[in-house]
């Protein structure tokens, strides 16, 4: 749950309100483009079409839902549930924005909307789904540390998946069908490799690193996953939010396709892979705020400076790619997981 401090309090609401998203709709089509690669031809694939459909006539994949999370954040709760995503507006949701889209949609919301808390409100739960803000103090994910709860983006996977195998699904969730868990997975596991949506950095007043020892960790330390560090570029977590990989380029989709190929196999129980890949993600999240040095607080967020910008910017191209690829092989090992064939 993010709390937020009173001196970065008009900025968060900027950010509930629809900016602190993880991958651009470009980062998450890519991650399901390369999962609907990588399982096709098996059951798992066939069960995603089943379950998917079509939306105007066109058969949904991976590559098409996976954006439809960031896409229900522009449900407006205080404007009795009005889709108005306003200057967040994403052309990916255009799929999605005829009557029957917008009430599904909808429905959604108004299920996820008051079950927790979120930006320190009883509004907009469905939001708090899409991460974690583990201290990157830690090596690793665990329940127990401060910056994870009960319905961050490891316990959204676990939720989703307890759903597509006909099992309980935990609360706070209130998830309506199979259709919209998986919709809703092929989002969080992309969400899960952002490494400013996993790992969280902590700062005092003056621009020092701190370690929460509570949960939640002192609204004063929050970052707000890298949207409260500014500096050349913009915030750190729009730098980390935005990718531009050649979708409608079948070569190049078909390397990424390539360097995927194995490496979504986690070792045991697929119950347990996504605490692995959240450990996993923390350590790349120490990576992404490696190499920054950060000011005292400005009442805006926290100045920031690159040691070396440009070498900062190719090393955060690389991890993006790194970070997708695994997203879009571990989203595929996930579904074949689920249903065997």
């Amino acid at each position: 749950m993010r709390i937020l401090p009173q001196c970065l309090f008009f900025l968060a609401l900027t950010f509930a309100a629809g900016d602190a998203r993880a991958w651009s709709a470009n980062g998450h089509q890519t991650v399901g483009a390369i999962a609907d690669t990588l399982i096709a031809g098996s059951r798992a694939e066939r069960e995603v079409a089943a379950i998917l459909g079509s939306a105007s006539g066109h058969p949904l994949a991976l590559k098409d839902v996976s954006v439809w999370a960031d896409c229900a954040r522009s449900i407006q709760p205080t404007q009795n549930f009005a889709y108005n995503p306003g200057k967040f507006h994403e052309e990916a949701c255009a799929l999605f924005e005829d009557a029957t889209g917008e009430e599904e949609m909808r429905a959604f919301v108004r299920r996820n909307n008051s079950n927790c808390a979120y930006a320190g409100k009883t509004m907009d739960c469905h939001k708090s789904f899409h991460f974690a803000d583990v201290d990157i103090g830690h090596d690793d994910y665990d329940a127990s540390y401060p910056g994870t709860n009960d319905h961050d983006v490891v316990h959204a996977i676990h939720a989703m998946m307890a759903m597509l195998q006909d099992q309980p699904v935990p609360a706070p969730f209130q998830i309506g069908s199979k259709k919209e868990a998986l919709i809703l997975l092929s989002h969080y596991v992309g969400d899960l490799h952002q490494p400013l949506h996993v790992g969280a950095i902590y700062l005092s007043a003056d621009g020092s690193e701190v370690h929460p020892a509570s949960n939640p960790p002192d609204s004063a330390n929050d970052t707000i996953g890298g949207n409260a560090l500014h500096g050349t570029g913009g915030n750190l977590h729009h730098q980390w939010d935005t990718t531009k990989f050649a979708l409608t380029d079948p070569a190049a989709l078909g390397q990424l396709v390539a360097q995927a190929q194995g490496s979504g196999v986690t070792p045991g129980a697929f119950g347990g892979w996504p605490e692995i890949w959240a450990s996993d993600t923390v350590a790349a999240a120490k990576r992404a705020f490696a190499g920054i040095e950060f000011d005292a607080a400005d009442g805006k967020g926290w100045p920031i400076t690159f040691d070396d910008r440009r070498s900062y910017t190719q090393q955060r191209m690389v991890l993006q790619k790194t970070q997708v690829i695994k997203g879009g092989a571990r989203l595929a090992a996930l579904l074949q997981a689920i249903w065997p064939d």
